[in-house]
């Protein structure tokens, strides 16, 4: 939210992206359109500060002020769908979409150096430590609930070490595969919640399951997962409804489908 109000008052650049920034830069069409983006800010920054200040005197924000603030706004967005369309023409190879380059941007131009390395390393530090444990909580999950149990119940510690660590490399390439197709998502923030909402909902059911229903079966608990998961994912595919409500959606279809699947169960013994 900070970064978001600095960029109100200080001009961004087109790109936060500094390779397609500067290629941009290179352009033909850069100088005008430029100076047509420096004008716009400079009227919707001197908007903002009308704004500030007819709060502050009068107690509420100028809806006449506004309504000028979202129109140049929207000038700002086609300037910038233009752009992005120049660039695609131009550069087919090259992805316009730099929304999870803003934070970096801002650090790398705006703080001093010593923070800037501090803040890069402590991103890093962050990032690997959340991948090790995905890592290892991946490769547990394969070889104690699936290798050891079904593929291979009765091999040597030392087996078991080798295929560990060849599960940790699957999981890797995996990950980034998967990688590969969420930089086509959107934002990091939103992609991460997106991929979330398909699991969080239900993982939170079963849990909620044993604490509430402690009567249930472990079978009505996993199909009542499992067809949570297929109404969670026909929701997301049809675009009915925000994602972030997914994760509601699917804890609920958990405990209502594990307590009428008990309640079958019984009645069948």
């Amino acid at each position: 939210i900070l970064v978001f109000v600095f960029y109100q008052f200080n001009e961004p650049p087109m790109f936060f992206n500094k390779n397609l920034e500067q290629i941009w830069q290179n352009e033909s069409e850069s100088k005008t359109i430029n100076l047509e983006k420096k004008q716009l800010f400079e009227s919707k920054k001197s908007l903002e500060i009308s704004l500030i200040k007819s709060y502050h005197t009068q107690g509420t924000f100028d809806e006449k002020i506004k309504e000028e603030i979202n129109q140049i706004d929207e000038k700002q967005k086609k300037l910038k769908s233009k752009v992005s369309d120049l660039i695609k023409k131009k550069h087919p190879e090259k992805d316009t979409q730099d929304t999870n380059y803003i934070f970096l941007t801002f650090i790398v131009d705006h703080l001093p150096q010593g923070i800037i390395g501090f803040l890069i390393a402590m991103i890093l530090l962050s990032s690997m430590g959340s991948m090790a444990s995905a890592f290892g909580s991946l490769t547990s999950t394969t070889m104690v609930d699936i290798y050891q149990r079904f593929l291979a119940p009765e091999k040597s510690n030392q087996h078991y070490w080798w295929a560990s660590k060849i599960s940790t490399i699957g999981w890797g390439i995996f990950c980034l595969i998967v990688a590969q197709f969420a930089t086509n998502m959107g934002s990091l923030i939103e992609v991460v919640n997106i991929l979330g909402s398909w699991f969080y909902g239900t993982i939170l059911g079963v849990f909620l399951c044993a604490f509430y229903l402690p009567k249930a079966t472990s079978n009505a608990v996993f199909w009542s997962a499992i067809l949570a998961e297929c109404i969670v994912i026909y929701l997301w595919n049809r675009e009915i409804m925000a994602f972030l409500w997914l994760n509601v959606v699917g804890c609920l279809m958990v405990l209502i489908l594990t307590f009428l699947l008990s309640i079958f169960q019984k009645s069948t013994e």
